[in-house]
């Protein structure tokens, strides 16, 4: 059986459920096919190759690795699943670890598996960051996992600003309109249990995130406000903070303008990256930074991790836009 959903303008073909993307409708997969398979063949997992990127958990285990494989990719998540990603022939092959349920499939399949094949395409370039739509702009926020960027997209999305995505941010040049448009993800937000209290989101509207996850999920059932159409991103708040470490800061949040060279850091350090070796990746993502810091303005964006200063977040984010119009 195979599974027909649209998502960022592709239509996606897949041997696996995916759980509530919407189905393929109309032109909204202009950009063409993707397809995700059961890997038939495993020998790509034990024919190892020279490792090109690594990340490792706090207890030092390897928590990510990847290496070249022909056209493609070998991207693993040891313990969880290894996937074969292949960006000529728009293919993602999965092979599931053992106990692997539908909940976590999805997850790997939409949030590590197709990002890392886009951002090898020409065109685009996927960013680890939410995005929302905040007084005509699409502003995104930059930040490593644990920072808050679910929590505060969450936040916004129940005061009426729509999120694109929390974590997952899809860029497509526009040749047309020489800009590059934020895309939509599907609609849902992936939370801790205490901030599932703190925003005061009913518990009977969550799904299941992943099985090796606390985490749960937004369904469509919250009443979050989500973005249909893509946009001009024109914003960027990177997150102050280090990873596995609680904020520092203390009192009202702090926005600040950040320079060029900081702000290129900044996106560089967000990307989704398969190979950090190949000249003509790295030259094409370094012409996308160069643009995106052009056209994009940026800010540090600092605060202090308690659900009472989210108001005060909001407020912040609101004037640096404002002031940034009025210039």
């Amino acid at each position: 059986m195979t599974f027909q959903y649209q998502l960022w303008g592709y239509r996606i073909n897949s041997e696996f459920d995916l759980g509530e993307l919407d189905p393929v409708c109309g032109d909204a997969t202009s950009h063409g096919d993707l397809d995700v398979r059961r890997a038939e063949d495993e020998e790509w997992i034990r024919q190892r190759g020279a490792v090109l990127l690594e990340d490792r958990h706090e207890n030092g285990e390897v928590s990510f690795a990847c290496w070249k494989r022909g056209d493609g990719y070998v991207a693993q998540f040891p313990g969880v699943c290894s996937f074969l990603i292949l960006p000529d022939e728009m293919r993602v092959e999965i092979a599931p670890g053992p106990g692997l349920g539908k909940a976590a499939t999805a997850h790997m399949v939409l949030d590590h598996a197709i990002p890392r094949l886009l951002t090898l395409k020409p065109g685009h370039i996927v960013l680890h960051a939410s995005a929302i739509a905040m007084e005509g702009h699409v502003v995104a926020v930059l930040g490593i996992s644990g920072q808050g960027k679910s929590t505060l997209a969450a936040w916004l999305a129940s005061q009426g600003h729509p999120v694109l995505t929390d974590d997952c941010l899809v860029l497509r040049w526009d040749e047309e309109e020489q800009e590059w448009l934020a895309q939509p993800s599907y609609e849902s937000v992936r939370l801790w249990p205490d901030s599932v209290d703190a925003l005061g989101i009913n518990k009977a509207e969550l799904r299941e995130f992943a099985e090796h996850s606390p985490k749960m999920r937004t369904g469509k059932e919250a009443q979050l406000h989500f973005a249909t159409e893509g946009a001009p991103l024109r914003g960027c708040f990177a997150l102050v903070g280090e990873e596995g470490k609680k904020s520092k800061h203390k009192g009202p949040p702090a926005v600040c303008q950040l320079p060029v060279k900081e702000a290129f850091v900044a996106l560089m350090g967000s990307v989704f990256r398969l190979d950090a070796e190949n000249e003509q990746i790295n030259r094409r993502e370094f012409e996308v930074m160069t643009r995106l810091t052009e056209r994009v303005r940026f800010w540090s964006l600092a605060y202090e991790r308690k659900y009472d200063w989210l108001p005060d977040v909001q407020r912040a984010m609101i004037d640096a836009l404002q002031s940034g119009s009025d210039e």
